[in-house]
């Protein structure tokens, strides 16, 4: 799956399959701010892989966390 593919599920995942659930569509808007971040960045591109990428992802998602 495609980076692009992969914002497309999380959308999916925030309005449909975890609809009223707050705490996990947070940790869902904030993993899509985390890949916005590294696509602005040019870390990543919307055709790379998700799986090749997974770790910078969350790391960028663990680093923004610690500071708001």
């Amino acid at each position: 799956m495609n980076i692009n593919q992969f914002k497309q599920l999380l959308g999916y995942l925030y309005r449909e399959q975890y609809k009223g659930d707050t705490a996990i569509q947070a940790n869902l808007l904030e993993l899509g701010w985390a890949i916005d971040r590294l696509l602005k960045k040019g870390q990543l591109t919307p055709f790379d892989n998700y799986d090749e990428h997974k770790k910078i992802i969350f790391k960028e998602m663990e680093w923004s966390d610690k500071w708001g």
